[in-house]
Order: C-alpha cells, then sequence, then structure tokens
C-alpha cells in the first residue's frame, strides 16, 4: 500500500487491478442459508462470489473495468454508482444486500441505507463491512506522528468521504431502522498488543 505522499500527485487517486479484484470470501459464511437473491454493491470484479452457482447475484460497481469483469460471474451488473442505479433496481426485492468497505466512500451513507431498505425483504439480511478509525494504527499515526497521511487503500484511503467508529456503525445502522444482529470485528494485532488492550480494559479496541 502506497502513501500518497510517495506518488506523483497526478496518480493520487488511481487504483490498480489488485484493488478491485480482492475477494471478501469470509462473508459467505455469514449467509442465510435461505439466502437465494444477493445484491453486491461495490461489488469490483466479483472474485467473491466465483463458483456460487446456486444464487442469483447482482452486483453494482462504478468502476466501468471492474464491472465488465464481474459480469463474467453475476446475473446482472450496474457499470455506475448505487445512486443512478437504484431507480433500475426499485422493483427487486433481495435476500441479501452486502456492502463491504462502501458507505465510507458516498456523501450520504445514512440517506443511502434507508434507501435501499426498499429493496430488502421483510425477512432480508445487510451485511456490512466498514474500516473502524479506532484502529490503533491509525491513532498512533496520528498522535504521535502527526500526521493524517492518505494512502491508496486501507483506513486512510483518499477516496474515503467519512470515517467511522464501533459506536458510529452503531448508531448508523439502527437510526436508519435496522436491527443489529451481529456486530463482529477483524483483529490483526499482535499478541502483545492484544494484552495491552485488555490490560486498559479494551480501550484501543
Amino acid at each position: 500500500m502506497a502513501s500518497i505522499k510517495e506518488l506523483p500527485i497526478e496518480a493520487r487517486f488511481l487504483k490498480d487491478a489488485a484493488y478491485y479484484g480482492s475477494d471478501r470470501t469470509e462473508i459467505l459464511a455469514l449467509l442465510p442459508v435461505s439466502a437465494k437473491k444477493i445484491l453486491d454493491i461495490g461489488c469490483g470484479a466479483a472474485q467473491t462470489w466465483v463458483g456460487q452457482k446456486n444464487l442469483e447475484i447482482w452486483g453494482v460497481e462504478r468502476d466501468s473495468a471492474a464491472a465488465t469483469l464481474a459480469s463474467a460471474h453475476l446475473k446482472k451488473v450496474f457499470s455506475s454508482d448505487i445512486e443512478t442505479a437504484l431507480p433500475a433496481l426499485q422493483n427487486e426485492n433481495f435476500d441479501v444486500i452486502f456492502l463491504a468497505d462502501v458507505l465510507e466512500h458516498l456523501v450520504d451513507p445514512w440517506g443511502l441505507l434507508i434507501k435501499i431498505k426498499a429493496l430488502l425483504r421483510n425477512d432480508g439480511t445487510l451485511l456490512v463491512s466498514i474500516p473502524n478509525f479506532g484502529n490503533y494504527r491509525t491513532l498512533k499515526r496520528i498522535i504521535l506522528r502527526k500526521e493524517f497521511r492518505y494512502a491508496q487503500e486501507g483506513i486512510l484511503d483518499i477516496d474515503h468521504l467519512r470515517f467511522f467508529c464501533k459506536r458510529d456503525v452503531e448508531w448508523m445502522l439502527t437510526a436508519s431502522g435496522y436491527k443489529i444482529e451481529r456486530l463482529s470485528r477483524k483483529y490483526s494485532a499482535s499478541k502483545i498488543l492484544k494484552l495491552i488492550n485488555g490490560l486498559f480494559f479494551g480501550l484501543f479496541d
């Protein structure tokens, strides 16, 4: 991951193919067993869904090159941002809507969450992944180094318009009318840092 400071200024918003080609196969275990029809907003090249023949998966992807690749794996792909695609989706109902690291890129993520509720079946599931700004590496950089160093990806992705910590995520979802059934975090800290966090009663979660 390159820091924006290390790049030519004209390349600061460029993303390589790997950015759109990563998979999120860990979410497959979270899909309800009854799920058949899924909408993946920000699907990238849809590597997550390769080989999932028993699911009807629709995608929305604003990067045209990634959308073209995704069309090989998904039933239907909208090559646009989600706001532009919404009118064409208004008569559809999905068992699951998936937003993997998308909401932080939006001007109004709260408004989008309210709008897409109409696309979910009454017993539908929303799966959301959001980077936690409270990550200790980010806080260390800001507090100790006195810098807010944007990068091409990650928590300080230069494309991010919004930043959230754990409680902000909880508030945003509940205020938008969703009931949180499960909230989990992905830890990448070393054993010693996990121990330090425990000694401080989870202050650095």
